[in-house]
């Protein structure tokens, strides 16, 4: 679907972030993760694959190098930039660094670019997921009420809610979830008798 186009401070903190080393390393990962997928299925080019298993491979080493120290780095680049960018884009706005509006500026300009980020997404990230599994949750909770503002993103969450609460809780919450309930089942397997 269309989303709108960046505003100038995020698409510059996103270019911002795209030149750099961390960004680079991690791009490397990928596209060697990639490579090694493609020999080991005994493919020799990505070519040889329809666009539609380019982009499963793709995803898949992306997952695979997903939390390992080359992403957490560049994670950790990413947000700053990102963090220094807004900071500066709200004080422009407010009107100084020690403005009084500036914490509203913050939370409206914040969810203004996680709306554009997530529109941008591609087909297969539904926005409820991508939202859950990557802000803090007071940021989630604004960029929640902005996001059911737009009518596909709240036919998509009704429609989620309909089949129970787990289908609309955070990745956080489903991970917490998964290991409570680990847990009580080696408790109940500890405590039944043999």
């Amino acid at each position: 679907g269309w989303s709108p186009p960046a505003p100038q401070w995020l698409a510059e903190a996103r270019a911002e972030v795209a030149s750099t080393p961390e960004w680079a390393a991690l791009a490397d990962q990928v596209s060697e993760t990639v490579q090694q997928a493609l020999a080991a299925q005994g493919i020799a080019s990505l070519a040889r694959l329809n666009a539609e298993e380019r982009r499963a491979l793709v995803r898949s080493a992306a997952e695979d190098v997903r939390g390992g120290a080359q992403y957490r780095m560049c994670q950790a680049m990413a947000w700053r930039l990102m963090d220094e960018s807004l900071d500066a884009e709200a004080s422009a706005r407010a009107g100084g660094r020690l403005a009084p509006g500036k914490a509203a500026q913050i939370e409206a300009l914040a969810a203004e670019g996680c709306a554009v980020l997530l529109g941008a997404g591609s087909e297969s990230a539904k926005p409820a997921h991508l939202l859950n599994a990557i802000l803090p949750p007071p940021l989630r909770r604004v960029v929640w009420r902005r996001a059911l503002r737009k009518p596909d993103v709240f036919a998509d969450y009704i429609a989620r809610s309909q089949h129970g609460r787990l289908a609309v809780l955070s990745v956080r919450d489903d991970d917490l979830l998964q290991d409570v309930r680990s847990v009580l089942d080696e408790a109940l397997l500890r405590t039944e008798p043999p």
